[in-house]
């Protein structure tokens, strides 16, 4: 609405309506236009990143009797994609008495194996590959106190 009002009061009568979505969707949506004119890998949809988090969790806790195996997989997935945006490599949380991050260490590499092995990968990774991500537009995330380091490095 105040973009609006300052168009119109700046004696414009049509202008770009800026796009607010969520940092991911974002993110999907620029690789996927970016996907177009390069020879990147396919771009996995969220519900397939899922799945394949879910199928690699359940390979490393066969033996244990868990109620919620989907809720771990999405927990490790974003677990994962935490450690990306703020520089923490996971292999940092992995010691010898940390079962927890070994498990997210473990799951990390079989998924990541599973990109390789399927030609596959998601847009956040594929994102640290480009030049620039996005296209002539400005981007302005909002919502951060600091902006993560991830989004800092790809805008």
């Amino acid at each position: 609405m105040a973009r609006a009002r300052a168009a119109l009061g700046g004696g414009q009568r049509v202008w770009a309506t800026p796009d607010i979505l969520p940092a991911e969707t974002w993110l999907h949506r620029e690789i996927e236009a970016a996907a177009e004119s390069l020879a990147l890998p396919r771009l996995l949809s969220p519900a397939q990143d899922w799945l394949l988090w879910r199928q690699c969790a359940a390979e490393f806790t066969d033996h244990l009797e868990l109620v919620a195996r989907g809720a771990l997989a999405e927990g490790l997935r974003r677990a994962s994609e935490l450690a990306s945006e703020y520089s923490i490599p996971i292999r940092e949380l992995s010691g010898a008495d940390a079962a927890e991050g070994r498990l997210l260490g473990d799951v990390r590499r079989a998924v990541h194996a599973r990109y390789a092995a399927e030609g596959v990968s998601t847009a956040r990774a594929l994102a640290t590959e480009l030049e620039c991500v996005g296209q002539e537009r400005p981007v302005e995330f909002a919502g951060y106190l600091d902006l993560p380091p991830f989004l800092r490095a790809i805008s």
